[in-house]
């Protein structure tokens, strides 16, 4: 349910991004609320702010801009990455423990496997 509501707000996110057009400095802080914001985040929500934040600093440094612009745009960033990478650790630990549960349904799985195929081998003896 939390990742649902959390995709709606992205979505609703993006959607008044998009609109504003905006500054490249009010997108980062933008992004940056919304990974404050978020308790659970996806994969994919992951990646979509991480390919708006490289989109809003292109555009940042594809057009002149003046001292202040630059000093608020730094803040902005440094408060960006910091929150990026704290999120990064949460959806590592997500995707990890989705990992180990794949891997401990691999191992039930060989073990069944093997466990099958020891019984067949069991019964072709018996068959001889």
């Amino acid at each position: 349910m939390k990742k649902l509501v959390f995709s709606f707000f992205a979505l609703m996110a993006c959607f008044v991004l998009a609109s504003c057009g905006g500054n490249p400095t009010d997108t980062l802080k933008d992004l940056t609320k919304e990974l404050k914001d978020a308790d659970d985040m996806s994969w994919e929500d992951y990646y979509s702010i991480r390919k708006k934040s490289v989109e809003a600093q292109i555009e940042f440094y594809s057009s002149e801009r003046s001292k202040d612009e630059i000093k608020d745009f730094d803040e902005a960033l440094t408060d960006f990455s910091k929150a990026y990478y704290k999120a990064s650790d949460n959806v590592e630990k997500d995707k990890n423990k989705e990992m180990e549960e794949l891997e401990d349904q691999l191992k039930k799985a060989k073990k069944d496997f093997r466990e099958k195929q020891k019984d067949n081998k069991d019964k072709d003896k018996d068959e001889d």
